[in-house]
């Protein structure tokens, strides 16, 4: 019986330690309890993947810039990364001559990128990675000038009254 009541306590010990270092976290908590080394690992595989975009840490978030040029419009994007954002982990943010903000060219009411649905375009995921998110800002600058060539948008979305 001392054998068993030792080894109820090392399975004890080493359960509690593999909830202190994060084991029973789902990936939204391990990302958050482990930020620094999220946010590291985010700017290595976004730096390795796209070039035209430079990336820093600072202040807790995961700052990238870049440029992409399309029929000689040239749009400038600001992406910040972070785990404690609310929602999706990472905002874009693009600036060009005369852009149209609006619901019709995927803005969000903050005024950065909507690029996919928080809901049904994670499947089964519990967020999108940036480096999955950085493709989809060559596609939004040429649905955005089909938009200016068309008036309406031509890519995939869905309606932005679902509750």
């Amino acid at each position: 019986q001392d054998l068993r009541t030792h080894l109820a306590i090392l399975i004890l010990k080493q359960v509690q330690k593999m909830v202190a270092t994060g084991f029973m976290l789902n990936e939204i908590d391990c990302a958050k309890k482990n930020w620094f080394g999220f946010l590291i690992k985010t700017k290595l595989e976004c730096e390795k993947n796209f070039e035209w975009l430079t990336f820093t840490i600072k202040n807790g978030k995961l700052l990238g810039k870049g440029s992409l040029t399309e029929n000689g419009n040239k749009y400038d994007f600001t992406i910040f990364c972070s785990p404690f954002f609310r929602g999706r982990f990472e905002r874009v943010i693009v600036e060009s001559k005369k852009l149209k903000r609006s619901v019709d060219t995927h803005f969000n009411g903050d005024g950065t990128l909507c690029l996919y649905h928080p809901v049904y375009d994670l499947h089964q995921k519990p967020f999108v990675s940036l480096v999955d998110v950085i493709p989809w800002l060559s596609e939004w600058v040429y649905l955005y000038e089909k938009y200016l060539e068309f008036n309406v948008w031509l890519g995939p979305e869905y309606p932005h009254n679902i509750k």
